[in-house]
């Protein structure tokens, strides 16, 4: 008995440090979105402008924006793809989709790259990913584990993929959630605009 509300309180402690965590990383999250790319000023219930081009960087100003220009324009196209989405290469003899195990590293086993039950064509659904580093294979699936695959560095998406789950304050950067979908041709586009934690995810 002693156990077990040990282990309940072990359990509702995680919870609480979880959910600060959250908390924690989506005021992160909103900060960044409500300030200035370049001078990091506050903008409140201003608004300011975003590029033109890739439309996920804000400035609260056009002298700003000129001035980040040179810094920007490396990241620009980058920043566009991530927008409008990643198409995953599909599986061929030359690349090996699976799971990892995040504790020891190893492949476990060849993983399913198809769309996961009960989603339909072209529809978002929530991935889950998980990062042992920037030479590490990035680990995705979703609640279901239908889907679930690893993508090697220097494959598509991995770059980009990372770069957002690095954002995340919640599970320092190790670990988050985005959205993705499969097209009638089978093939799996992610968004990692979309990354970050919520609530509702608790698995």
């Amino acid at each position: 008995m002693c156990c077990g509300m040990a282990r309940m309180a072990l359990s509702n402690v995680s919870n609480l440090v979880m959910d600060a965590a959250r908390r924690d990383g989506k005021a992160h999250r909103k900060a960044r979105m409500q300030s200035c790319v370049y001078c990091l000023k506050d903008l409140g219930q201003d608004n300011g402008s975003k590029c033109s081009v890739c439309k996920a960087v804000l400035y609260c100003g056009r002298n700003c924006q000129k001035a980040h220009w040179k810094e920007h324009k490396k990241d620009c196209t980058d920043l566009t793809v991530s927008f409008s989405g990643l198409k995953l290469d599909p599986p061929s003899s030359k690349m090996v989709y699976g799971t990892i195990s995040m504790a020891s590293g190893a492949r476990q086993k060849n993983g399913a790259y198809r769309k996961p039950r009960n989603v339909d064509f072209d529809e978002k659904f929530v991935i889950k990913v998980q990062s042992m580093g920037d030479s590490h294979p990035l680990l995705i699936y979703d609640e279901t584990r239908t889907f679930e695959l690893s993508i090697e560095p220097g494959q598509t998406g991995h770059s980009e993929i990372l770069i957002e789950t690095k954002k995340e304050m919640a599970w320092n950067g190790q670990k988050t959630f985005m959205k993705a979908s499969f097209d009638k041709a089978g093939d799996c586009t992610v968004f990692p605009f979309t990354a970050g934690v919520k609530s509702k995810y608790t698995w």
